[in-house]
Protein backbone atom coordinates (compact mmCIF):
# COMPACT_ATOMS: atom_id res chain seq x y z
CA UNK A 1 0.00 0.00 0.00
CA UNK A 2 1.38 3.39 -0.97
CA UNK A 3 0.22 6.72 0.47
CA UNK A 4 1.39 9.94 -1.17
CA UNK A 5 1.17 13.25 0.67
CA UNK A 6 2.40 16.76 -0.03
CA UNK A 7 2.32 20.16 1.60
CA UNK A 8 4.28 23.38 1.69
CA UNK A 9 4.87 22.62 5.39
CA UNK A 10 6.57 19.23 4.92
CA UNK A 11 10.32 19.02 5.34
CA UNK A 12 12.17 18.20 2.12
CA UNK A 13 13.63 14.90 3.37
CA UNK A 14 10.43 13.56 5.04
CA UNK A 15 12.28 12.86 8.28
CA UNK A 16 9.42 14.31 10.36
CA UNK A 17 6.94 12.03 8.59
CA UNK A 18 9.04 8.96 9.43
CA UNK A 19 9.42 10.15 13.03
CA UNK A 20 5.65 10.70 13.41
CA UNK A 21 4.98 7.19 12.08
CA UNK A 22 7.54 5.72 14.48
CA UNK A 23 6.07 7.60 17.45
CA UNK A 24 2.59 6.36 16.48
CA UNK A 25 3.78 2.76 16.70
CA UNK A 26 4.37 1.89 13.05
CA UNK A 27 7.34 -0.48 12.80
CA UNK A 28 7.85 -0.84 9.06
CA UNK A 29 7.50 1.84 6.37
CA UNK A 30 9.59 3.24 3.56
CA UNK A 31 9.24 7.02 3.46
CA UNK A 32 10.76 8.69 0.41
CA UNK A 33 10.77 12.38 -0.51
CA UNK A 34 9.52 13.80 -3.78
CA UNK A 35 8.43 17.09 -5.27
CA UNK A 36 4.76 17.45 -6.11
CA UNK A 37 3.20 19.84 -8.59
CA UNK A 38 -0.22 20.90 -7.30
CA UNK A 39 -2.33 23.69 -8.82
CA UNK A 40 0.74 25.06 -10.59
CA UNK A 41 2.77 25.22 -7.37
CA UNK A 42 5.52 22.89 -6.17
CA UNK A 43 5.31 21.30 -2.73
CA UNK A 44 7.48 18.90 -0.78
CA UNK A 45 5.98 15.44 -0.90
CA UNK A 46 6.47 12.09 0.75
CA UNK A 47 5.61 8.63 -0.48
CA UNK A 48 4.85 6.21 2.36
CA UNK A 49 5.08 2.54 1.43
CA UNK A 50 3.67 0.04 3.94
CA UNK A 51 2.42 -3.55 3.78
CA UNK A 52 -1.14 -4.17 2.67
CA UNK A 53 -1.90 -5.52 6.16
CA UNK A 54 -1.25 -2.07 7.68
CA UNK A 55 -4.40 -0.52 9.12
CA UNK A 56 -5.08 2.19 6.56
CA UNK A 57 -7.31 4.19 8.89
CA UNK A 58 -4.62 4.34 11.58
CA UNK A 59 -2.05 5.34 8.96
CA UNK A 60 -4.30 8.11 7.65
CA UNK A 61 -5.21 9.29 11.16
CA UNK A 62 -1.49 9.59 11.99
CA UNK A 63 -0.65 11.41 8.76
CA UNK A 64 -3.57 13.84 9.16
CA UNK A 65 -2.10 15.14 12.42
CA UNK A 66 0.80 16.65 10.48
CA UNK A 67 0.40 20.34 9.73
CA UNK A 68 -0.89 21.08 6.23
CA UNK A 69 -2.06 17.56 5.35
CA UNK A 70 -5.72 17.44 4.37
CA UNK A 71 -5.74 14.91 1.58
CA UNK A 72 -3.68 12.01 0.26
CA UNK A 73 -3.45 9.67 -2.70
CA UNK A 74 -3.67 5.96 -1.90
CA UNK A 75 -2.60 3.12 -4.13
CA UNK A 76 -3.42 -0.47 -3.19
CA UNK A 77 -2.02 -2.75 -5.89
CA UNK A 78 -4.76 -4.05 -8.16
CA UNK A 79 -7.46 -2.85 -5.80
CA UNK A 80 -7.59 0.96 -5.57
CA UNK A 81 -5.88 4.08 -6.91
CA UNK A 82 -7.27 7.44 -5.75
CA UNK A 83 -8.23 9.66 -2.82
CA UNK A 84 -7.86 7.91 0.54
CA UNK A 85 -11.19 9.31 1.74
CA UNK A 86 -12.97 7.48 -1.09
CA UNK A 87 -11.17 4.26 -0.17
CA UNK A 88 -12.11 4.58 3.48
CA UNK A 89 -15.75 5.20 2.54
CA UNK A 90 -15.87 2.13 0.24
CA UNK A 91 -14.08 -0.39 2.45
CA UNK A 92 -14.34 -1.84 5.90
CA UNK A 93 -11.02 -0.20 6.71
CA UNK A 94 -12.78 2.44 8.79
CA UNK A 95 -14.71 0.59 11.47
CA UNK A 96 -15.57 1.46 15.03
CA UNK A 97 -13.36 -1.36 16.33
CA UNK A 98 -10.39 0.16 14.54
CA UNK A 99 -10.96 3.54 16.16
CA UNK A 100 -10.26 2.23 19.68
Amino acid sequence: MELSISSVTLDADCANVALNLKEAGFHFARVTPNTTLWNGQTENGCCILVSKSTNCFELWRTVQTMKGIGCAHLKVNGEFDGCIEKYLAKTKCRTETQLD
